[in-house]
């Protein structure tokens, strides 16, 4: 869903540079900016950045807003076409510090902070710049143990623990692997978490950990493999609403048959 661009674009710049004193205004932000507080779980209208505040604030590991906007109404389990939260932060710091281009975001937060706005005149803040690899993990838990969809594909046919392994975000890989989420699907460009990884072998919770430690890689078992196969069956029978609305339907639901 797509909001006004006002509020919400406020709300994805402090959250992205780490200004949780303004959202603490959060409920101000959204009269200042004529929209209803149902919007902190939008994508701004006017942005070509497809994510809500709280994925910025999960993908940038800004704890203190993360807590902030929950408390506001964000629903960790809201999605939009770049996926869930979950996504955001499974990328860490690889994407947000070292790919993403941030200086929109940090050229608006000083264009806020020197002319201000009706709900951040008052909030100066020394931005966040700095990677908080603790913070990444007490989200990403929080996260997990909200129920968000770990299977949910982005635009891009990537679940949040493919981008981990793109991004190479290692505790956030065994902490969503750890979940026992689906390893099998594939990316547009033919991806999979065991082609990311460059793994020789069926990624696994024990077997990620092993490949990330350098410890021996653990049998399979011919239990575990019993039960794969009802997994796989179990997938191919799950209608995967998740991925509609990310235009991927009909590529997940062909990769779960044709994996069985």
């Amino acid at each position: 869903m797509r909001a006004r661009a006002g509020a919400t674009w406020l709300c994805c710049v402090a959250a992205y540079v780490g200004n949780a004193p303004a959202l603490v205004q959060y409920n101000t932000i959204c009269s200042a900016g004529h929209s209803a507080s149902s919007d902190v779980n939008s994508v701004p209208s006017a942005s070509s950045y497809d994510y809500t505040p709280l994925m910025y604030a999960a993908g940038r590991g800004q704890l203190p807003c993360f807590n902030i906007l929950v408390k506001n109404g964000a629903d960790p389990k809201a999605s939009c076409r770049q996926g869930n939260a979950l996504h955001a932060a499974a990328a860490g710091p690889g994407y947000w510090f070292d790919c993403c281009l941030g200086e929109p975001f940090y050229l608006s937060a000083r264009w806020m902070e020197r002319y201000g706005t009706n709900a951040l005149t008052p909030t100066k803040h020394v931005h966040s710049t700095t990677k908080n690899l603790d913070a990444y993990m007490t989200i990403i838990r929080k996260l997990l143990a909200s129920g968000v969809d770990i299977d949910r594909l982005d635009a891009n046919g990537f679940t949040p623990i493919m981008l981990a392994a793109k991004y190479k975000h290692s505790a956030a890989l065994l902490a969503i692997a750890e979940h026992r989420p689906w390893m099998r699907f594939r990316t547009s460009t033919g991806d999979t978490v065991q082609s990311l990884l460059g793994m020789a072998v069926e990624p696994t919770y024990e077997s990620i950990m092993a490949f990330l430690t350098g410890g021996p890689m653990p049998p399979v078992k011919e239990e575990e493999k019993v039960e794969e196969e009802e997994e796989e069956e179990s997938h191919v029978r799950r209608s995967s609403i998740h991925a509609m609305s990310a235009g991927t339907h009909d590529t997940a639901a062909s990769q779960r048959r044709s994996s069985v």
